[in-house]
């Protein structure tokens, strides 16, 4: 029961800060998980294709799924 208990408390400590972590993940998110990319549609001369149709699907990243627990205990 104890260990609930200071469990409970650790999240409280950490809902006090919401106002900060929420903006955090919001810009953490554009500024480390997004970027800007361009894609070029050629043909085979190497010559613009202009009104091409592009279907992009993306099938892998580097980015490590996880929680993120900071200021829960600290």
């Amino acid at each position: 029961m104890k260990q609930r208990l200071n469990f409970e408390k650790m999240v409280e400590r950490f809902d006090k800060y919401s106002f900060y972590t929420e903006g955090r993940i919001e810009r953490d998110i554009e500024n480390n998980r997004k970027g800007p990319f361009v894609i070029e549609i050629t043909d085979s001369n190497g010559n613009p294709v202009k009104n091409a149709t592009v279907k992009v699907k993306q099938i892998s990243h580097e980015f490590k799924f996880g929680c993120s627990i900071f200021l829960l205990d600290g």
